[in-house]
């Protein structure tokens, strides 16, 4: 059997970078905005990197980017809030900047995460950006996806998730 050298320096390196990337996304969205591409671009590329905390940091900063688009749109009040109520999504709408960044990368990116994840601390760090996301964008946040989001949740709860059977040749 052979070694298999990692060096951790690397990959705390590669997660503070990812994070950083989430940090400024969220407080600095304008500036982001012309990278924005990019940004995503290599965030996807590391979703599935082979170490937990590069996927932790890439789910977290997936959220980060999301809260700082809202930031750009305007709609968060005097303590950084969007003042949202409880219902109907259409009772506090997102900007549509951010529900298609919303469609179009963050839930793709569960769904995959889902599907093909067997780490379970990252799957745990996906529902945690999911119960966060609520938090922070209100019910909109899931009106385009809550058929898929409630599938993956009662496959979790039944047991019958990629991350505790398919993973495992069950």
């Amino acid at each position: 059997m052979e070694d298999i050298n990692v060096d951790l320096n690397h990959v705390d390196e590669k997660a503070s970078a990812i994070n950083a990337i989430g940090i400024i996304g969220m407080n600095s969205p304008g500036l982001c905005a012309p990278r924005m591409k990019e940004i995503l671009d290599t965030l996807e590329e590391l979703q599935f990197y082979f170490h937990e905390n590069i996927k932790f940091h890439v789910a977290l900063s997936y959220q980060q980017i999301g809260l700082g688009l809202m930031r750009k749109q305007g709609v968060l009040n005097a303590e950084d809030k969007f003042e949202w109520k409880a219902g109907a999504p259409a009772g506090s709408p997102l900007p549509v900047e951010v529900v298609t960044y919303l469609d179009q990368i963050v839930f793709p990116y569960f769904f995959l995460t889902f599907e093909q994840e067997d780490n379970k601390e990252v799957i745990e760090r996906v529902f945690e950006n999911m119960r966060e996301m609520t938090h922070d964008f209100g019910p909109a946040v899931f009106a385009n996806q809550m058929d898929r989001v409630m599938k993956y949740c009662i496959e979790f709860l039944d047991k019958k998730a990629f991350c505790q059977t398919l993973a495992k040749g069950i």
